[in-house]
């Protein structure tokens, strides 16, 4: 598959690396047409420094190939070449990085030594991960803040989840690549910002992502000082959005990094208040109020017995999606 130059300035804005792309640059002025013929160049800025980016005609080129063709145009431009590919298996890669010939895999990887050497967690075309039994942290959290906050079907901009979120963009791209791959989306590259494409409605979303949902909640304690930084969770939030009464005693949750900080003199076996310890950052999504958000209050409570609070999780789901 041939790329674009929308494709390249696209993933590198994602990155937050700046590039300017100039005109298409015609290579059969200085090269011999064995090279020119193989490639569209493009003379580009990237992070100020000036490059050639070259776009091959054809797959059918080796890292042999490669080495040579970037010799001869180091020689001729005095710039410096950038190659593009649609996909590098690790072999291919490899080779171009023994030899520092930069190139750039879009949503994959980035190699320009020495200033920007960026690998994802699905680099290369032979070494993709197999998907876990459940969503990632950052996958779940980018999903249910689109049920949350958006009209679906839709898009959904990356910019606009960037912001909301405060998200880097290697794990917001992580994160939309997983719900590609699991079904529940796609990504799209409209214009300058891409963005994840939902086409179905959020009651089918979330019935389609149910099975792959994982609990925020890794662990819980039992305290009875107060904890700065919780925000009511469990039966305590879900009191305070259905019918439900709550227990005698609050349930509150917790980053995990900050659960981890509560002296171990303070923990209790039986008294107290609980205190969830939060697989993310339980104020992610909860848009400023001191309790959590109302799906991820849905997917933690969703294997409690008690049928009091299955009624209640299904008043809440309707309220919230549909």
């Amino acid at each position: 598959m041939k790329l674009s130059l929308s494709q390249v300035r696209n993933y590198l804005n994602r990155l937050g690396i700046s590039i300017i792309a100039g005109e298409p640059f015609d290579l059969g002025k200085i090269m011999p047409l064995n090279i020119a013929s193989r490639y569209d160049a493009v003379a580009a800025k990237i992070i100020s420094k000036e490059y050639i980016i070259l776009f091959p005609r054809s797959e059918d080129i080796s890292p042999d190939d490669i080495a040579l063709h970037n010799t001869a145009l180091c020689n001729a431009l005095l710039l410096r070449p950038i190659f593009t590919f649609s996909r590098l298996d690790r072999e291919f890669a490899s080779s171009l990085k023994s030899a520092k010939i930069a190139y750039i895999v879009p949503s994959r990887q980035v190699f320009i030594p020495p200033s920007v050497i960026l690998e994802s967690d699905r680099a290369y075309a032979d070494d993709e991960k197999p998907l876990g039994a459940h969503l990632t942290p950052w996958a779940q959290v980018v999903l249910l803040d689109c049920l949350l906050h958006e009209q679906l079907p839709g898009v959904v901009q990356f910019s606009t989840l960037r912001a909301r979120l405060k998200i880097t963009p290697v794990n917001l791209s992580r994160a939309a690549r997983e719900l590609e791959r699991r079904g529940l989306a796609r990504i799209i590259h409209p214009g300058r910002d891409a963005g994840i494409d939902f086409t179905f409605d959020k009651k089918r979303i979330w019935r389609k992502a149910s099975p792959v949902f994982v609990s925020p909640v890794r662990y819980s304690v039992r305290i009875k000082v107060k904890v700065k930084g919780t925000i009511k969770s469990g039966v305590s939030a879900l009191s305070e959005t259905t019918d439900i009464v709550d227990n005698n005693f609050l349930t509150l949750a917790l980053t995990t990094k900050e659960a981890k900080k509560i002296p171990t003199s303070k923990l209790l076996r039986y008294e107290g208040d609980v205190v969830e310890a939060w697989r993310y950052d339980p104020l992610l999504l909860n848009d400023n109020k001191d309790i959590v958000d109302p799906l991820s209050l849905c997917i933690s409570l969703e294997d409690s017995p008690d049928p009091r609070i299955q009624i209640a999780i299904e008043q809440l789901l309707e309220k919230t999606l549909w």
